[in-house]
């Protein structure tokens, strides 16, 4: 890859322009087991390497999946001519070089062949745990383990050249509960940087429980109601605050937040972090898909919004002490946009209060479902909503066929207790989360 990277540099700097390369590697690996068999295994690699020109003020993107030298050239060569062909903008879209080294990201991701056959067995150990812990539990949707390697290299003309190993896994499972003519469904999902962590009898064990939990499940009457919501399903409004973030979306007045920086957005008891150097995180990395550093960003403090992720481009669009970091691309296909590495609400510390025993009637929300339909813009929501009735601070009975409607400025407004352990889905992780006064439409 070495020898690609300086055959696209020096092409570059032989037509006159200034250059970025980003190239990765990526080998993933699945499987799928159903009813105590192996129902697929998938792997696969994939390879390829983009190029971004700019010249005279203007900017061109090609990539290619053939690496051989002819196709690398002929990248080039069509970047250098998307740039002559393309307006002028205002404002460099390219990383510089930073001071210091990059810190380390993800450490020592595993071969891809590692233990094959024991993530197989553990599928299939999760499955038989979801189907025997609960004598309700009729069948199982799905069950399956999931996994990812990368190689990532960016360099640039103007004199870095940043190299890392990223990688996670992830199980997941779907039970079924059965009784009284009725079917729910409960799924689960684990994540982590290394096989080895994953615990998967206790998914499928938590899948079932989830699913039995909601069997005999009604609406509540609409309402106002104070909701505690689980982590992984705060998860969720913390993806829609991934978006709203965005400091593209931010210098172009597009998102809720906009002009609210330095102003409370939240309670004092919130802060949301973004640390591409997590102890375990999945999706740790040392540089961004820019190349410029990563570093841990504040981007909520104590109830005040501090940062937004900023690409090389809407960092300078921002001007100020905006930095740039958080640029991520879908693949070597894609250009770079902002977004997070590890962002997740703050825990409490330790010890302190459990919102749900906290809470003398109310809801626990256990599922959100529909999330990505809400509008970064107006941050308007409205999700279907499954979980537990909350009586004298315990659990009572089960919940369904209700959505929970708002804006993400009024949810955060409505924070009144935070739980002492995080659980992340994908990037986006919190603790269980007590909001008081949501609009729920039930029966």
């Amino acid at each position: 890859m070495r020898e690609i990277i300086d055959t696209v540099l020096q092409a570059a700097l032989d037509a006159g322009c200034e250059c970025e390369v980003y190239t990765e590697t990526v080998e993933r690996f699945s499987v799928d087991v159903y009813r105590g068999a192996v129902e697929s295994v998938d792997r696969s690699r994939d390879a390829g390497a983009a190029v971004r020109i700019c010249a005279g003020g203007r900017t061109g993107f090609a990539w290619t999946s053939d690496l051989g030298r002819a196709a690398v050239l002929a990248a080039v060569e069509a970047a250098v001519g998307s740039a002559r062909q393309a307006g002028r903008c205002d404002f460099d879209v390219l990383a510089d070089a930073g001071e210091g080294e990059c810190p380390p990201g993800q450490v020592g991701p595993w071969p891809i062949d590692r233990l094959a056959g024991s993530k197989i067995e553990g599928a299939l150990a999760m499955e038989a745990a979801a189907l025997g812990a609960d004598p309700r539990i009729a069948n199982t949707e799905s069950a399956g383990y999931s996994e990812f390697t990368a190689q990532v290299i960016v360099a640039g003309t103007r004199g870095f050249r940043r190299s890392e190993r990223r990688g996670m896994c992830a199980c997941a499972a779907g039970a079924v509960a059965g009784g009284s003519g009725e079917m729910r469904t409960g799924y689960y999902y684990s994540q982590a940087a290394d096989p080895a962590l994953l615990d998967f009898a206790a998914v499928g064990a938590e899948a079932a429980r989830r699913a039995a939990s909601l069997l005999g499940a009604r609406p509540l009457p609409t309402g106002r109601y104070p909701v505690v919501f689980d982590g992984i399903a705060f998860a969720e409004i913390v993806s829609l605050l991934a978006e709203c973030l965005s400091g593209e979306m931010a210098v172009r007045g597009t998102t809720v937040f906009a002009g609210s920086l330095g102003r409370a957005v939240a309670p004092p008891i919130f802060s949301l972090v973004d640390d591409p150097f997590l102890p375990g995180g999945c999706f740790n990395a040392g540089f961004d898909d820019e190349g410029a550093v990563r570093r841990r960003r504040m981007l909520i403090e104590g109830g005040v919004l501090r940062e937004f992720l900023h690409t090389s481009r809407s960092a300078r669009e921002a001007g100020g002490p905006a930095l740039p970091g958080s640029a991520q691309r879908g693949s070597y296909r894609s250009l770079p946009c902002a977004g997070p590495t590890n962002l997740y609400v703050v825990p409490a510390a330790p010890g302190g209060a459990d919102p749900v025993e906290s809470l003398r009637d109310g809801l626990y929300i256990q599922d959100v479902m529909g999330a990505h339909t809400a509008d970064p813009i107006s941050g308007d929501f409205s999700v279907g909503i499954q979980g537990r009735r909350v009586s004298g601070g315990r659990l009572a009975e089960p919940v369904s066929g209700m959505t929970v409607s708002g804006t993400v400025t009024g949810l955060l407004s409505g924070i009144a207790m935070i739980g002492d352990r995080a659980k992340f889905s994908g990037p986006c992780g919190s603790p269980d989360v007590l909001v008081e006064g949501l609009s729920l439409g039930g029966r």
